[in-house]
């Protein structure tokens, strides 16, 4: 088990920390509350995609694992600015930036660490987390991670996926999970502060498909022409 820890400082008066319990399996651990919202049962909630069993998961792992932040930052205009320091085993990160992107980088973590079939395809970034990554940073580490999931299924015996297909198919499942979710926050928040960051977060992967899409990367072609 390992954490990473977010605070948040508004002010040098103000400040608001959440640690984030990661598991051996990179299951957020010990962070929902426990009393749980009924907005966030499956039967009121449930995006088009979702195949969980209600009889095995009554409330959606996503929501269960965001009720803590959101619930703190609902009162917080998105474009408040704030001091966020994050802490991990291997070093410290620090950005002042909108409460926006810096709850985003959390959310990342806690969507990303549930149990939802979707969101939990990107637990291997929980791993190597980098707060505050920009869209080629993102691009990188995102076709990283996949990639080397492809060369271990094709140790194991399986079928790689060489071409991406399914990681196009991936990253469009993700962004109808964001959307589902950022619709609902929309209708709980006082203010806009957790819609817009699952908004970053979904900007990043609708990013990812249009490339995907049209098969250019000419960012990343230009550092590996030593390869090419």
């Amino acid at each position: 088990m390992f954490e990473i820890k977010f605070n948040f400082a508004f002010t040098k008066d103000f400040e608001k920390s959440f640690t984030v319990f990661l598991n051996d399996n990179l299951e957020v651990d010990g962070f929902t509350e426990s009393k749980k919202p009924e907005w966030a049962l499956l039967k009121n909630f449930r995006c088009e995609i979702c195949n969980l069993d209600e009889q095995v998961y009554k409330y959606c792992p996503v929501l269960l694992n965001l009720n803590k932040a959101v619930s703190f930052f609902t009162g917080f205009p998105s474009y408040e600015k704030v001091q966020l320091t994050v802490e991990t085993p291997q070093r410290n990160y620090e950005k002042k930036t909108t409460v926006q992107d810096a709850l985003s980088s959390m959310a990342g973590i806690l969507m990303a660490g549930s149990c939802c079939p979707v969101m939990s395809k990107l637990k291997p970034l929980i791993k190597f987390h980098l707060p505050f990554a920009t869209l080629e940073e993102t691009s990188y580490r995102a076709l990283s991670m996949y990639l080397v999931a492809q060369y271990l299924r094709q140790s194991n015996g399986e079928k790689p996926d060489w071409e991406l297909k399914e990681m196009d198919k991936l990253y469009k499942q993700i962004q109808i999970v964001n959307a589902t979710v950022a619709e609902l926050l929309t209708s709980l928040e006082e203010k806009d502060t957790g819609k817009n960051a699952v908004i970053v977060l979904n900007n990043f992967a609708s990013f990812l498909t249009l490339r995907l899409e049209d098969g250019k990367f000419s960012e990343l072609e230009r550092i590996f022409k030593e390869y090419l």
